[in-house]
């Protein structure tokens, strides 16, 4: 799962980056991707019942995007958004919060940050979607590739995102959505807000407005401090804990802003575990066992026959597998089955 990291210049946005992934200021130029474990606490139980030597945490992949510019013409910004932010995910939108003066010199202001961020995605998908729907009715695209139906959703999305509506508000049915999924849209990707606060204002007062806006439309957000964070990030582990105490905090953000980052994707962690390894697996919400087993080997996947499947909140109940199998909490699935958020499997496929 990718998440990209979007924002306005002087956002702090590639400092945010170096926070979270731990890379250096010197990183080469590019060197804008990282992967981080993402942290799952059911996993050392898992591991701990199974008495497994190793366990791995599930990944999340972030990239720093390039800087979003505001007032481009329409052309360069629809071009320079696919680019960039063509296989995210989801979003985290990093908002100025700290200092007085933002990026064009003029006040300090989140809030119109915030808008001014969501005006340009949604403006990117306007033309998108303008462009596909002038193509329909234009006679541009052959008879046997329109459907009224098309027209009909295209033309809806068009008046929504006009209003600066964002797609992840309009509440499309499934068929909808398929319909949709090609077209990369931006306003249809999770988001979460990240307010980028300074060091006196880890309360985030100065972003009061802008978190009841974001609150307003539905989006999650939390206040991070990019500047102390990287600063955490640099030290060694042994001085981190009394640096966080100088600043009165239990732990540092970086974990939280994964966390919240994977929080707005729409996924489940699965777990699978044996005396060598335990290990934690993200998966699409809807997936089924077949498609779980391909996630962990290509094979299981094409030569599944049965999921054994334990939850979570019954094996740290129970204690171990046999008390699991006991008790009846333990069931063979089919193909069919929709693994659930902390499940353990264990699959059964023909070699």
């Amino acid at each position: 799962m990718k998440i990209g990291l979007l924002g306005l210049p002087g956002s702090g946005k590639s400092t945010c980056f170096r926070a979270v992934t731990g890379k250096s200021q010197e990183a080469q130029l590019g060197d804008d991707i990282a992967v981080v474990r993402v942290p799952e606490p059911r996993l050392d139980t898992v591991a701990e019942i199974y008495d497994s030597a190793k366990a791995t945490p599930p990944e999340l992949t972030i990239v720093d995007l390039t800087a979003l510019q505001q007032g481009e013409d329409v052309a360069s910004r629809q071009t320079h958004l696919s680019a960039v932010a063509g296989d995210a995910d989801a979003f985290a939108l990093i908002i100025q919060a700290f200092g007085t003066i933002n990026h064009s010199a003029g006040p300090l202001d989140p809030h119109n940050d915030l808008e001014v961020l969501l005006l340009e995605l949604c403006l990117t998908d306007l033309e998108v979607i303008g462009g596909r729907l002038e193509r329909l009715q234009d006679g541009s695209v052959a008879k046997r590739d329109r459907s009224q139906y098309e027209i009909d959703v295209l033309q809806k999305c068009h008046d929504h995102l006009e209003q600066s509506g964002l797609m992840l508000q309009l509440g499309l049915e499934p068929e909808a959505e398929k319909l949709l999924r090609g077209f990369g849209l931006l306003t249809m990707r999770p988001m979460l807000v990240v307010f980028n606060v300074g060091e006196e204002d880890l309360g985030a007062e100065k972003a009061a407005p802008a978190i009841e806006y974001a609150h307003s439309l539905g989006l999650p957000h939390l206040a991070f401090c990019a500047a102390l964070e990287e600063e955490i990030a640099q030290l060694p582990p042994d001085e981190r804990e009394e640096f966080l105490s100088d600043f009165g905090l239990q732990e540092a953000g970086r974990e939280r802003l994964i966390q919240a980052a994977y929080g707005t994707l729409d996924v489940i962690t699965f777990f699978t575990a044996a005396d060598k390894e335990a290990r934690a697996w993200t998966a699409r919400a809807g997936t089924n066992a077949q498609e779980a087993a391909g996630k962990i080997h290509t094979d299981m996947g094409e030569h599944f026959v049965r999921a054994e499947v334990i939850p979570y909140s019954a094996l740290a109940e129970r204690g171990s597998v046999a008390e699991c199998r006991k008790h009846g909490d333990w069931a063979l699935h089919g193909a069919d089955y929709i693994v659930q958020d902390g499940d353990i499997l264990f699959i059964r496929f023909t070699h």
